[in-house]
């Protein structure tokens, strides 16, 4: 196993920059994020019945969903500043290896739809 930056297990929605600032557009991405929080939230509480879920969409064997489910933390929140300096790093290493060509600087691509301290592992889940 590598080390950060390189061995990450966040994951990380992204939009365009055009769809950040149309009001609509902002508030439909919202809204994805807080319906995934809240599958998120119900699968923590059900691993079995999610990685039954998983297994039967993705095809793949159902030990394999499971393993896939432990794996991950499943849960929905902001981009930290630890976050985005991993990413910095991460970013770097690639700008010195020449994988990339310019200098990215994550902060200034970084836009949080939800609030500071939102964590989808909080929610309250139904059945």
């Amino acid at each position: 196993k590598g080390l950060p930056p390189i061995d990450q297990t966040s994951s990380y929605y992204v939009a365009s920059d055009t769809s950040l600032k149309d009001k609509t557009k902002r508030a439909a991405l919202t809204d994805v994020l807080k319906r995934l929080s809240r599958e998120f939230a119900w699968a923590v509480k059900h691993p079995d019945q999610y990685a039954q879920a998983l297994s039967k969409e993705q095809g793949i064997p159902l030990a394999d969903a499971k393993a896939s489910l432990a794996a991950y933390s499943n849960r929905v929140t902001p981009v930290e500043q630890s976050d985005i300096e991993l990413e910095q790093k991460l970013a770097d290493a690639f700008l010195e290896a020449g994988q990339i060509t310019k200098k990215v600087d994550v902060k200034s691509i970084i836009d949080n739809l939800l609030p500071g301290g939102y964590d989808s592992s909080r929610l309250k889940v139904t059945s």
